[in-house]
């Protein structure tokens, strides 16, 4: 499993249990160091530049296989520590006897005993919790941070928490956390930390509380999975509701109406290559809400031809041949043998704005490195699709105003704005 990391070369993926030691390298250099609290206590210094009970406590889990990497040309640039933890299954317990850690650790155990989230979500048997989240200091602001959120959301569902939870007792991690959608319930001021009598926490500015916060939404997140080829009329089934109806060209051409609500050539030309095992299924409680169907191009490998006997379908199965002609990719690249193609993007129109299409066009990129392609492209007839794609980092090569597209010397397609023109991307960085 492997993401990019957007408009990086920075990939996200799970930590092998080899890589244990070369994470316990990465945190010492960041994680240990800076955390606001190990910071405060001076647990790192040059005299004593190893603390073994907080390494023991933070890698307890390490071999759990739900950790992620951050990883920039074979080096590790940041670590997301995660773990489950179950109803009325205990912690696994760690002697602790450095005493500066021991009140670290006493605060975190106070926090998650106020918090009682199992108390709080009583339809809760399995807790998500991302424990650590650490960014090499020179890739901070890239999205790494983010990144380690999404993944692990993803890992989650597959996981089925129905919860997930993250203890931040910096000021920044907590915010990243809130801009993933997670949401305080329980805080508390540093200041207000006491044993004795005595504050024994301060950590510096801007670091006034530690939080814990959840993420609650893990059932309304759609999954992202591989289409199986006995869900091919499901697959049909869904397009007509949604693509075949509100596609710019389609929509124009009326192809699809309550006179005609089929058009056989347009779900024949669509789903021509659906048992190839690339296309991909969003799925929400057991419904499809979204469909990316995709193919591979070789170089001197002809197309499957489809005879079209449908007039209005004819018109628009010749724009996308002449895209296609005068974007000549093979020729624009020399060196690419196989191309990795995005053919339909469509989502429930009730599931727009999810980030569905966006994690269609992630793991379709995924897929084509997986493929050994080295391009990827996409004809995109809707603004709304090329928006899409762009902000996944493909970029137009061709791009046809609908006006200038002329048969006999007449415009023949005039979407609707703002579809003003089909357009060409690819994707270049395989």
């Amino acid at each position: 499993m492997i993401n990019m990391v957007d408009n990086n070369n920075i990939t996200i993926r799970l930590a092998r249990s080899d890589e244990k030691e070369a994470v316990r390298h990465f945190l010492r250099k960041f994680f240990y160091r800076d955390e606001p609290c190990n910071k405060y206590m001076k647990l790192i210094t040059e005299e004593t530049p190893i603390c073994e009970d907080l390494e023991k406590y933070t890698l307890k889990n390490f071999d759990s296989g739900l950790n992620l990497i951050a990883e920039d040309k074979n080096r590790i640039v940041g670590v997301c520590i995660n773990s489950i933890i179950e109803r009325d299954k205990p912690n696994e317990n760690i002697l602790i006897t450095d005493k500066k850690f021991v009140i670290t650790a006493s605060l975190l155990g106070y926090v998650e005993e106020q918090a009682a989230l199992f108390q709080k979500y009583p339809e809760v048997s399995k807790i998500f919790d991302i424990s650590i989240l650490s960014v090499d200091t020179s890739y901070r602001g890239k999205g790494i941070g983010n990144a380690f959120c999404q993944k692990s959301k993803d890992i989650a569902k597959e996981q089925g928490a129905q919860l997930m939870s993250m203890t931040c007792t910096s000021f920044f991690s907590a915010s990243i956390a809130e801009k993933n959608g997670f949401e305080v319930v329980y805080e508390l001021d540093y200041a207000d930390y006491k044993i004795n009598g005595e504050v024994v926490l301060e950590p510096e500015h801007p670091h006034k509380s530690i939080k814990m916060l959840v993420y609650s939404e893990l059932n309304n997140i759609p999954t992202i999975r591989f289409a199986r080829t006995d869900e091919k009329e499901s697959v049909r089934q869904f397009l007509r509701k949604s693509f075949f109806k509100d596609e710019p060209c389609n929509k124009y051409m009326k192809l699809i109406t309550e006179e005609t609500p089929i058009c056989e050539d347009l779900e024949k030309y669509t789903l021509k290559n659906f048992d190839n095992g690339l296309n991909l299924i969003a799925e929400h409680k057991n419904r499809i809400v979204g469909v990316c169907i995709n193919s591979i191009i070789e170089r001197d490998k002809p197309s499957n031809n489809i005879l079209f006997t449908d007039k209005k379908f004819v018109i628009i199965a010749n724009l996308l041949g002449y895209v296609e002609e005068k974007a000549a990719l093979f020729q624009k690249y020399p060196n690419v043998s196989k191309i990795f193609d995005i053919r339909l993007l469509s989502v429930d129109n009730s599931y727009r704005g999810k980030g569905i299409a966006k994690a269609f066009c992630k793991k379709s990129i995924d897929i084509a490195k997986e493929q050994g392609t080295q391009l990827m492209s996409m004809i995109c007839t809707s603004s709304f699709s090329a928006s899409i794609a762009k902000k996944n980092g493909f970029e137009v090569v061709y791009e046809l105003d609908y006006a200038n597209y002329k048969i006999n010397g007449e415009v023949v397609l005039k979407p609707e704005h703002p579809h003003k023109s089909i357009k060409m991307l690819v994707y270049s960085k395989l």
